[in-house]
């Protein structure tokens, strides 16, 4: 996560407030009622799985961290509104605990933004253009929405951070260009196995878990 006392105030404050409408928007757009308890355990589920996945991370420098993100997994899961809310969930809890914990927390919007509405969108916005463009196939939704969207949402995380670090003068170009952005391009690889391997298997196994994948759709007879 970036450290408050590395951004500028007002790029800090006006992250916050996109953050915090796109949250209010999350709450408004889940139909929660519509919810079935096996999407709810689902749900929770696999945030707490992510969250876990969040601990083994290397930090190389302040504002410098390797994890495996899940925000793809979560989006193919839980939507990409719900997705959003548990990422910020995880982001808050992640924060709480760090040291100091005011400096995280104060940099909660961006790193929202950065770690969880980016990658989301792209993962999202990679769905819709399968749904629209391509036959609506299993394999085309493990392999291009799955094992794809989830490395691609990795990269799109790692250059957008890279590009902050730079054009904020955190760190020099080379910096960045030779300690942090080789290792997002190896972390893609992990993050598409993963999340490709887990969501093959939940809608062969639980399809009723994955709420952008529904059988009448992808597996109905030509």
């Amino acid at each position: 996560m970036l450290a408050a006392e590395l951004i500028p105030p007002g790029l800090v404050m006006s992250s916050y407030l996109v953050a915090l409408w796109l949250l209010q928007r999350a709450v408004r757009q889940v139909a929660w009622s519509a919810l079935t308890p096996v999407e709810i355990r689902s749900w929770l589920t696999y945030t707490l799985a992510v969250l876990i996945a969040w601990q083994l991370q290397v930090s190389v420098n302040p504002g410098i961290a390797f994890h495996l993100s899940g925000a793809t997994l979560l989006t193919l899961i839980a939507g990409p509104w719900r997705a959003l809310l548990s990422m910020a969930a995880l982001l808050i809890m992640t924060a709480a605990f760090s040291s100091p914990p005011q400096d995280a927390l104060s940099s909660l919007g961006l790193n929202l933004l950065l770690s969880a509405a980016l990658p989301i969108a792209c993962t999202q916005g990679l769905l819709r253009l399968a749904q629209s463009r391509l036959p609506h196939n299993y394999f085309i939704f493990i392999f291009i929405n799955s094992f794809a969207a989830a490395g691609l949402s990795m990269l799109t995380l790692g250059i957008s951070q890279c590009v902050l670090l730079v054009t904020l003068a955190i760190y020099s170009s080379d910096f960045v260009l030779d300690a942090a952005l080789p290792f997002y391009f190896l972390m893609a690889w992990p993050e598409a196995f993963i999340t490709g391997l887990t969501i093959s298997l939940l809608v062969v196994w639980a399809p009723g878990t994955v709420s952008s994948f529904k059988d009448s759709q992808y597996l109905r007879k030509p």
